[in-house]
């Protein structure tokens, strides 16, 4: 686990081309956090947080669990996801809109 100024980075993934998220855990003000922020990461801006991400105390970590499964629950009777019991979820193929690819 990485440290920065925000805290132990326990994960991080890629937003975009220019941005990641990292959630990583922190204390301050006596409470212990649990923060998941966007940063920049575009060449030449320098690599620093955004003013968008969200940090929460320890405490809620079951709440947002519970609100991160019904968002994996809701996407998958959308059938947006496929969520295998034993793996993690995976977005499935677009279909195309069209009928081009019933010509071809």
């Amino acid at each position: 686990m990485a440290r920065n100024n925000s805290g132990t980075i326990v994960a991080s993934f890629t937003k975009n081309l220019w941005e990641e998220v990292r959630v990583s855990v922190d204390e301050y003000g006596g409470y212990l956090l649990m923060n998941l922020w966007v940063h920049n990461t575009k060449q030449g801006s320098g690599n620093y947080a955004t003013t968008k991400g969200l940090s929460l105390r320890v405490e809620q970590y079951s709440k947002l669990l519970d609100a991160v499964l019904k968002i994996g629950e809701h996407l998958e009777r959308k059938g947006l996801i496929h969520a295998p019991e034993t793996a993690k979820p995976t977005l499935k193929k677009p279909r195309r809109r069209s009928g081009w690819d019933q010509a071809n």
